[in-house]
Parts: structure tokens; C-alpha cells; sequence
């Protein structure tokens, strides 16, 4: 997991970074973990997930990124006492996810309800108003997508200025085995599909299937890399 402060106005665009805890500051904390499609052990795995999930009562996690979900996964999921009382869920039905039932898996995005809807009892504004929560197609062979979450900063966060107050948050899975030209071209539609939200802070997160220092494999381009938080 990783935690992203967000500038509130009173530092230059692109001060985002990781780590954070700033009184100039809004902190998110986010998860990201592929969970493995494969059914050995599946549901000892998944439960394992949750509990790292679940934390000590409040769920410790804003946002959550998953990969290779299945729809088995996802029905075990749903039915956490945790995840219904905390999250939003990009998919509950696994609508998204492509191929045969026995096979299919995709992405998912869990968004904390207190981020954009606010505790019941509480007297101030949520921090975030949720502006779009999307799946987007990918250039693959293996029908893989992007899901993307865009939150705008309300003034209750003290947010201020229109690229300050805006974060979107990706994960995806990128083209496995060596179809390093396919994950640059994913790479690339992704940076395309975070500049059309106009967010002055944007992370991706997933599985990339390649490391960052291995030779030639799939990078984002260097004027994108520094235009945006690190990951």
C-alpha cells in the first residue's frame, strides 16, 4: 500500500507526492494487490486478503486496487460484513470482468463511502465528491481494461484551485508474458485517458508484469512519469 498527500493550494502543481503527513496535506491511504485468479486454495487466499483489508475495525484503506478478480472472489467479497458497510465497489455483479464464467477475471476498485459520502452522524461535507468511476478498453489480446476513479477535493478538504482540488486513481493489468509493445501501447492509451480528466494529481497502481529496471520492458513515457505522482 502507499499513501498519497495531495496539495492543497499552497504548494506549486505537481508538489504531489507519496509519504506525505504535511499539514499542508490531504493524505489518502490506497491498496493494490492482484489476487491471483488461480483457484488453488482460493478461498483461503481470499479470506487472508480480507483480513488485511478489514484492519482492526475501520477498514484502514481509502481506496483499494485489486487485479485478476474473479466473479468467486467477488461474490465472497461483497458479502463481507466490512465491505458493505465501508466500501463503493466498481462492480458488483463482475459485469466488467471478460471471458467464459470458469475464467473470466478483471479489475476492481473499492472506494471508501466516507470519501465521498460522509459518516452518517458527522456534521461536516465528505471530503471528496465522487465524479466518475469508469472502465475503459485497453489496445490487448487478453481484453484487458483500466478502471479509473476520479474524486474532486471539497473545501471541507481545504482543497483549492481546479487541478489541486482533482485526483484520479487507475489500476490495470497489463498484457502478461512478452508482449512488451502491447504494455507500452496500454501504458500510453492510460496517460491519454488520465489527461482527458484534468486532474492535477493522478496514480496508477497494478500489476505491470515487467520491473522498473528491467531492460527495454514497458515504461511510461518520460514527460508523463514526471508530470505525475510516483508509483
Amino acid at each position: 500500500w502507499v499513501e498519497i498527500a495531495l496539495p492543497t493550494g499552497e504548494e506549486e502543481e505537481g508538489d504531489a507526492f507519496l509519504g506525505g503527513g504535511a499539514a499542508a496535506h490531504l493524505a489518502l491511504r490506497i491498496a493494490t494487490y492482484n489476487v491471483w485468479f488461480s483457484r488453488r486454495n482460493w478461498r483461503a487466499r481470499a479470506r487472508a486478503v480480507f483480513r488485511l483489508l478489514r484492519g482492526d475495525g475501520d477498514p484502514p484503506f481509502d481506496v483499494v486496487a485489486l487485479q485478476e478478480v474473479t466473479p468467486r472472489f467477488l461474490f465472497l467479497l461483497r458479502e463481507e460484513a466490512f465491505v458493505r458497510r465501508a466500501y463503493v465497489l466498481s462492480d458488483v455483479l463482475g459485469t466488467t470482468f471478460i471471458g467464459k464464467p470458469e475464467t473470466a477475471y478483471g479489475v476492481l476498485l473499492l472506494i471508501k463511502r466516507d470519501l465521498v459520502v460522509g459518516r452518517a452522524a458527522a456534521a461536516a461535507p465528505p471530503p471528496f465528491v465522487l465524479r466518475s468511476l469508469a472502465m475503459h478498453a485497453l489496445p490487448s489480446q487478453m481484453a484487458r481494461r483500466v478502471a479509473v476513479v476520479v474524486l474532486d477535493a471539497t473545501a471541507a478538504a481545504g482543497a483549492s484551485g481546479p487541478r489541486c482540488r482533482r485526483i484520479a486513481i487507475a489500476t490495470v493489468h497489463l498484457e502478461s508474458l512478452g508482449y512488451r509493445r502491447v504494455r507500452v501501447a496500454q501504458l500510453e492509451a492510460i496517460g491519454r485517458i488520465l489527461d482527458a480528466t484534468d486532474a492535477g494529481t493522478a496514480l496508477v497502481c497494478g500489476d505491470f508484469n515487467c520491473a522498473p529496471d528491467s531492460d527495454g520492458d514497458a515504461a511510461p513515457p518520460k514527460e508523463q512519469a514526471s508530470a505525475r505522482a510516483p508509483a
